[in-house]
């Protein structure tokens, strides 16, 4: 029997006629012009990747079948691979004894677990396999399960996030041995970062700052005060001035009212409550310090807070924004890097190491200057409120006005840039982000690097990102749920739903909890595609309503009306 295969080749990876040596993404990955070639070889590798099982991705070696006592022990195994990692088994053979192929064919490709138990199927008799929904989950039984009924017990319900939606032929057996090194050093920096690590582009590691008076037995181990504490605190005078953004009050509050929780203050008998009540306060009042811009107050108050509990994660929080706040971009670096050390899966970190690395380059390429910061010309906090916002804009355009004698053109232009960007949320997100800042190239020269915010977080959180040499993994994935989507029908639009001009091409809609607009499917506009969209309709303005722009829900100008025209006398 002759065996060949259509392979797509990506231009980036390699557009000839493909032979040994030849990597050939199949079925699904990075995208780019595709170009057909024929592949007559059998591969020295694969690369696997998109499924949610975690052991069934990676890098699969040739190996000789003789050698898998229990992956090919019940079947005829022509050709087979090993996840060097998880020990899976992709094989090219003939079904297990007694059984037949789902094609009835005389040979399948087969994903086979590290217990010999069959988990997917893929018909044919290519020698390449495809991606995706080429798979189908395997319910035979395992010969190594104790009876048929337990091992059907176990099915996985035909998950199709399960299946291998990226699979990558190699045709250079040194190819593979490289992509299985790199798969182990991705691996490694992960385990350094977990380990409380920075791990740069180079593979360099920095230890993280810990938080001062930490042990290595704190990490990993962020303090938290009692609840009934924190309630009887959220319930106080102090607290309420906060609410209603009198931060001035809340900080005074709160420095002469530890007394706020007087019925924990006087428990001598509990030391630890003692020290929490003590702590919470602190806390609490550097936070009102900090809304209020008295920075020196904040910065004591939060070090008395961290003193006593050099974990305590809110109190961590608090410090890092109170050094962006205050101009301090390398202290803010620090601190949010005090908070990853202690608690890396605690959320809102990323976003405090992201901003703190975007201001530290800002800084940098400013020169020192604080002109560099948005929030530093206005004089607002990182979380400031509208009414906060306007404000400061007020003061700080009569400060920067050229008829002022401290003005002038350039900083009264500065404070209009700096109010446009943080006056529009998703332009004051992309700053925070330093969507703005210079990408660079890659190691070759010609390809744009990544953006700033990514290559942050790939050094401090690289379990973030998976290892996908070979691209987005997911492509052939979202065609198929695009397809599913559009056969599938919609349900009736709920009773509730609002109006707008969305209702002519979107179906499926129905307000969720949160007050969500979801729509099933909304037309895109091109070669009938459609896509799930989601909306909350509050978030439009009065002369605003719901509208759809290529498959996305957004808020657009409701349709002018014309007032009706009044009649002329003669015509009454």
């Amino acid at each position: 029997m002759q065996l060949q295969a259509l392979a797509l080749l990506f231009s980036g990876v390699g557009a000839q006629l493909v032979g040994p040596g030849g990597v050939v993404p199949y079925g699904g990955g990075g995208g780019g012009p595709r170009r057909v070639g024929t592949v007559r070889d059998w591969a020295q590798g694969f690369f696997v990747a998109g499924s949610t099982l975690d052991d069934l991705n990676g890098v699969y070696a040739l190996v000789d079948p003789n050698t898998l006592r229990r992956a090919c022990r019940t079947r005829r195994c022509k050709v087979a691979y090993r996840n060097e990692e998880s020990d899976w088994i992709l094989a090219f053979a003939g079904p297990p004894v007694g059984l037949k192929t789902k094609s009835g064919k005389e040979t399948e490709w087969v994903f086979i677990d590290q217990s010999g138990k069959d988990r997917f199927e893929h018909a044919g008799d290519t020698v390449i396999p495809g991606a995706g929904d080429s798979w189908s989950h395997s319910h035979r039984p395992s010969p190594y399960e104790r009876t048929a009924a337990e091992d059907m017990a176990s099915g996985d319900d035909d998950n199709v996030d399960e299946l291998p939606w990226q699979v990558i032929y190699i045709g250079d057996r040194n190819m593979v041995w490289n992509l299985v090194n790199q798969r182990r050093h991705h691996n490694a920096v992960i385990r350094n970062a977990l380990a409380g690590n920075a791990v740069s582009e180079f593979g360099s590691l920095q230890a993280l700052a810990a938080p001062d008076g930490a042990t290595a037995q704190d990490s990993r181990e962020p303090l938290a005060p009692p609840a009934d504490l924190v309630a009887k605190a959220d319930a106080s005078e102090a607290a309420r001035f906060a609410a209603s953004g009198d931060y001035g009050k809340c900080a005074d509050a709160w420095k002469a009212g530890k007394y706020a929780i007087q019925p924990f203050w006087n428990r001598a008998e509990d030391a630890e409550v003692v020290k929490w009540a003590s702590a919470l306060a602190s806390l609490r009042r550097g936070e009102c310090c900090r809304r209020s811009r008295r920075f020196d107050e904040a910065r004591d108050s939060l070090r008395e807070a961290l003193a006593l509990f050099p974990t305590y994660g809110a109190a961590l929080v608090a410090d890092a924004a109170l050094a962006l706040d205050s101009g301090r971009a390398s202290d803010a670096l620090r601190n949010a890097e005090r908070l990853a050390w202690t608690d890396r899966t605690r959320d809102g970190v990323r976003d405090a190491v992201v901003f703190a690395a975007v201001d530290v380059e800002r800084r940098r390429l400013a020169g020192g200057n604080e002109s560099h910061n948005h929030y530093l010309v206005l004089g607002v906090t990182r979380d400031f409120g509208s009414d906060e916002l306007r404000k400061a804009f007020r003061a700080a355009s009569r400060s920067a006005h050229p008829d002022k004698n401290d003005g002038s053109t350039a900083a009264f232009e500065r404070v209009s840039a700096a109010h446009d960007c943080l006056g529009d949320p998703e332009k004051r997100k992309a700053y925070d982000r330093g969507d703005d800042l210079d990408r660079g190239f890659e190691r070759d020269g010609t390809t744009q690097g990544m953006p700033f915010s990514e290559r942050v977080l790939r050094r401090y959180f690289p379990e973030d990102f998976k290892y996908e040499p070979f691209g987005d993994p997911f492509e052939r994935k979202r065609d198929y749920e695009r397809e599913k989507r559009r056969k599938t029908p919609a349900r009736p639009n709920g009773a509730t739903i609002p109006p707008g001009s969305y209702l002519g091409s979107c179906e499926g809609c129905d307000m969720e909890p949160g007050g969500v607009l979801l729509c099933q499917k909304c037309q895109t506009g091109f070669r009938g595609q459609v896509e799930e969209a989601s909306i909350e309709p509050s978030a439009c303005a009065d002369d605003e309503h719901v509208g759809n722009r290529h498959g996305a829900l957004i808020c657009e100008k409701k349709p002018e009306v014309e007032a009706p025209t009044l009649p002329r006398g003669d015509e009454l």
